[in-house]
Parts: C-alpha cells; structure tokens; sequence
C-alpha cells in the first residue's frame, strides 16, 4: 500500500526549510522556446529580477522586433539579480 503521507521527520525537515527562505521575496521566471528533440534545439531561460525593475518595453516578447528584444535583454542582463540561459540539441 502506498504511504500517503510523509513522516513526520520529513515535514520537519521541510518546515524548516520552508522558514529558512520564508523571508526571502525573490521569484524567478522561466520561459523555454522550441519544438523539443524531434524538430530541433530547445532553448530556455530564468530570471530573478529586482523588485523595483521596470521596463517600458518588457511585455510580450513575440510583439516586439528582433531589435527590440535585444535592447530589452542587454537591459535585463544589466540589471537582473541573476539569470541563466542553456540550449540543448
């Protein structure tokens, strides 16, 4: 039969865990792009941005020129807390 609920060790150690970062208030954000192995690369990205970042131009990526996206990642690049870029395939 199957345990449905966790022992009670390791819900302590996730309590834990939880209030270690419950003061923290950065979200990151995640997007991918591609059609996955079977019609080529993948490409993703995160970012964790300050929580006073604004940008005029940050919206829908796929409305905005080749041109313009770039201006808006270099902006990103600058000024973000952290982010990650990985291509597979």
């Amino acid at each position: 039969m199957k345990r449905l609920f966790k022992s009670e060790t390791k819900l302590k150690e996730e309590i834990i865990l939880e209030n270690n970062f419950s003061n923290w208030i950065n979200e990151c954000g995640v997007d991918e792009v591609g059609r996955g192995c079977l019609a080529g690369p993948v490409c993703a990205a995160a970012v964790i941005l300050p929580n006073d970042f604004y940008h005029l131009k940050l919206n829908d990526s796929k409305k905005m020129t080749a041109s313009a996206r770039r201006r808006v990642a270099e902006y990103i690049k600058e000024y973000a807390v952290a982010y990650g870029i990985a291509t597979v395939g």
